[in-house]
């Protein structure tokens, strides 16, 4: 199943864990039958049949309770609380991140830890909680530098920029935001490609549009292989070439979008 997912084979992958669930139930193996729900509803929620997600993220945390199983319900609560998110239900989303955290913390798993650190930190910056998303991405850095995990570290380097763009505090943004490019084009060149639109809308702010418009350049390069980060990098172009006063290359850009 998991194979059959990264090959892009949908139907496959799913009809691999439907078939894995009900051998685990057969024989009885709650575990197993958990984990396998969990891919289940990784999968829905990729589709963003949401609802299905949810139904399976559920049954997977009500059998790890019942087994005791205290990492597979964290894991479990992140993922709901991912699905929730994505419908827009922020208020469920972060009480299920909450939930997360604290249980990661007792199994000590730092690495989700320091992931649900930084959805919670999402969450807020959907309901305008900047502040406390800020302080949250500053503890999830911190968790991903000491375990050594610079994928994640620069990842809520560039969304702790992104808070700090919001509030103006563009000095800190974008120092962050720079460390996040440096970063992501070591790791993932698709965040370096999003966070270099960040920091050109900044730069543009402050008509610095030579900069911004050779950051434009290489960052659409980068995000172009992920439909939904190039829609909002091109949201970020449009606002870019408006400020630098061509109506007409932000339309362009807009309607790309």
């Amino acid at each position: 199943g998991l194979v059959y997912r990264a090959r892009g084979e949908q139907d496959r992958a799913i009809d691999s864990f439907r078939r894995s669930i009900e051998l685990h139930r057969t024989v009885g193996n709650k575990q197993g039958e958990g984990k396998q729900l969990g891919n289940l509803g990784n999968i829905r929620h990729a589709q963003g049949r949401y609802d299905e997600s949810i139904e399976c993220y559920s049954k997977a945390i009500a059998i790890s309770e019942q087994i005791g199983d205290q990492i597979a319900i964290g894991i479990n609560l992140g993922n709901l609380g991912n699905a929730h998110r994505a419908t827009g239900k922020w208020t469920t989303a972060m009480n299920l991140y909450e939930r997360a955290i604290d249980i990661h913390r007792e199994t000590g798993n730092r690495s989700s830890e320091g992931n649900m650190l930084g959805a919670l930190a999402a969450a807020c910056m959907e309901k305008d909680e900047h502040e406390r998303a800020i302080n949250l991405y500053t503890q999830a850095i911190d968790i991903h530098r000491q375990i050594g995990n610079r994928t994640n570290q620069g990842i809520h380097l560039g969304n702790m920029g992104d808070a700090f763009l919001r509030l103006h505090r563009f000095e800190e943004a974008e120092t962050a935001l720079r460390r996040a490019i440096e970063i992501g084009d070591e790791t993932i060149h698709a965040a370096a490609g999003a966070f270099r639109g960040s920091l050109a809308f900044l730069l543009a702010q402050r008509d610095e549009f030579e900069e911004a418009l050779t950051l434009l350049k290489k960052g659409e390069t980068q995000v172009k292989s992920e439909p939904g980060e190039h829609a909002k990098f091109l949201c970020k172009k449009g606002q870019i070439h408006l400020l630098a006063g061509d109506p007409s290359a932000a339309q362009t850009a807009l309607g790309r979008a």
